[in-house]
């Protein structure tokens, strides 16, 4: 997502009224108000010049392009449709207008949250998670992102050949399910980094092979869902006992991996102690 908006320039949007002169004329009291009439140089003071000029760019939108009349309905109504495209910037910049990623149709009853997973659009899904999306909405069906993308990896997996691999069947997991469930753990995963350097595995902890069990209660449970598969589908999958931790690789590539349990436990208490009291007051 980061990429594909710096490659398209999608920045530029902030400083129209800095680029275009004939903006800069007509949005004349916008351009009082800021203070500004150009961009900051690279040997300009980083205090106050190039602080006070990010927070006007980014934090009030003082160089935004901002039509004459918005309405909040429309906005989210074109985000619904604009998320189904891999149009990055006209996401970004209904987003930065106003529009509300968790906004709910009132005739189709999903968010953009659950229109990217439809029509498998990762980018959009990152866009909307990092403007406050939420993947755990649920649709008025009672439908959630993770299960709209869970229902597209299986019925790709069913078109698939079988490969023959009774012993290891294949796990529904894609980019998209990796997104939805890594930005539901993020907070969680980012403790367990902190304290013990290591990350669940989710994947390994949600999705497990159950070739043995065809029963139909053999689904997700705990509110993600209930995916159950008729004969020929691909295996059953279901919640398993815990997650589980694991050294990712940037452990030990800067930090040196961890070996025994006893230093592990012995590095988290002393993290946990050497924290204030006020770390944990809500």
């Amino acid at each position: 997502m980061v990429q594909y908006l710096a490659l398209a320039g999608a920045n530029r949007f902030w400083e129209h009224i800095l680029l275009e002169p004939l903006l800069n004329k007509r949005d004349e009291p916008v351009k009082n108000i800021s203070g500004f009439s150009k961009k900051p140089q690279p040997d300009s003071p980083l205090h106050p010049t190039k602080a006070d000029f990010i927070r006007e760019k980014y934090l009030f939108h003082g160089f935004f392009k901002r039509p004459n009349v918005v309405r909040l309905d429309d906005l989210n109504q074109q985000l619904h449709a604009s998320v189904r495209t891999a149009v990055l910037e006209t996401s970004l910049y209904l987003l930065a207008l106003g529009a509300n990623p968790n906004f709910i149709h009132p005739i189709k009853g999903t968010s953009p949250v659950h229109v990217a997973c439809q029509y498998e659009q990762i980018g959009q899904l990152e866009l909307l998670i990092a403007y406050g999306g939420d993947v755990c909405l649920r649709s008025d069906k009672g439908i959630t992102p993770l299960e709209i993308a869970l229902e597209k990896v299986q019925k790709s997996q069913q078109l698939e050949p079988p490969n023959g691999d009774t012993q290891h069947p294949q796990v529904p997991w894609s980019p998209l399910i990796d997104c939805l469930v890594s930005s539901f753990y993020e907070l969680t995963d980012g403790l367990a980094f902190y304290l013990c350097r290591r990350v669940p595995n989710h994947k390994a902890a949600i999705f497990l092979a159950n070739p043995a069990t065809n029963s139909a209660t053999c689904g997700l449970r705990n509110g993600i869902g209930d995916l159950t598969n008729g004969p020929g589908g691909p295996p059953n999958v279901f919640l398993g006992p815990g997650h589980f931790l694991v050294a990712p690789s940037s452990v030990n590539e800067s930090n040196g991996a961890l070996e025994g349990d006893a230093d592990r436990r012995t590095e988290a208490r002393s993290k946990i102690t050497a924290l204030n009291n006020i770390t944990f007051e809500v």
